[in-house]
This record gives structure tokens, sequence and C-alpha cells, in this order.
């Protein structure tokens, strides 16, 4: 699952950047694919979980996220 999120989000990313559609500065960003590897996995583990618990785990997740971005 790492893996997935991980190479997905460099191959998006270089994709992006040599169509222009992602400024250059992301390629020199300290972390490019390893934060996406990690969110990957937090993401399924929500699909994992039922019920309440589901539904808090999403919206913590989805809370830190848009906190550091």
């Amino acid at each position: 699952m790492f893996a997935t999120g991980h190479i997905g989000a460099t191959l998006i990313t270089v994709t992006g950047i040599d169509r222009c559609l992602i400024p250059l500065r992301v390629a020199t960003a300290p972390d490019v694919g390893a934060g996406y590897g990690f969110t990957t996995v937090l993401a399924a583990m929500a699909f994992r979980f039922r019920g309440v618990v589901r539904v808090l785990w999403a919206a913590a997740l989805v809370a830190v996220l848009g906190a550091t971005t």
C-alpha cells in the first residue's frame, strides 16, 4: 500500500512537472512521495474500520491533512 502511494505520487509529480502543470519548486521539496505513501496507508485504514470509528478516523485524517497544507 505504501509503495503504491509513494510511487503513484512520484509519477504524478514528475508528469505534472514535465507538462508544466506543477511548479518546478515542487521537485526540490524535501518530501515528494514518502508523505503520500504514509497518507495512502492512513486512508486505506479508514476502509478497514466500521461504523463510528471509520467516520471519526476519516474526519481526523482530513482535519490533520487540511491543517498541514
